[in-house]
């Protein structure tokens, strides 16, 4: 099992940031591996997306993700080529124009991959995303 996470202070209310990552087929734009997204199906505070990647080859997976509006976004993997991959987005703290994040995924490839090698390859697209999904809430809130 790898563990990414990151504590984010977001430019943005958490109401803004929100729903950045909710608006699943914008993460084309704030990702550099997902080329499509489907939206399979969406109810109040829950979805079932599936997501097509390309990293270092062509796949997709479907997550459900449930959501807290403007507290939390909780996803878990019922298909694709990993194991096991389930994560959150938890709001930490809400302050006047900002908010604070904490990210987790915790992914199982079904083999061993030494975290060391994951952090170097997921952490620069992670932080890419994290900063792309601030600058949009950031946007969002200026709007």
């Amino acid at each position: 099992m790898i563990t990414v996470a990151r504590e984010v202070t977001v430019p943005a209310t958490a109401e803004a940031f929100y729903q950045i990552i909710t608006d699943y087929p914008g993460y084309v734009c704030y990702t550099r591996q997902v080329i499509r997204v489907e939206l399979m199906n969406q109810l109040e505070h829950t979805a079932t997306v599936r997501f097509h990647a390309k990293f270092i080859r062509k796949f997709s997976y479907v997550l459900r993700l449930t959501g807290s509006p403007s507290r939390q976004l909780d996803w878990i993997q019922l298909e694709g080529p990993f194991k096991s991959n389930a994560g959150t987005w938890q709001l930490a703290a809400q302050h006047q124009q900002t908010s604070c994040w904490t990210y987790r995924n915790e992914l199982d490839p079904g083999f061993f991959v030494p975290s060391f090698a994951i952090n170097a390859l997921l952490g620069p697209d992670l932080d890419y995303m994290i900063e792309a999904m601030s600058a949009a809430a950031a946007d969002r809130l200026q709007q």
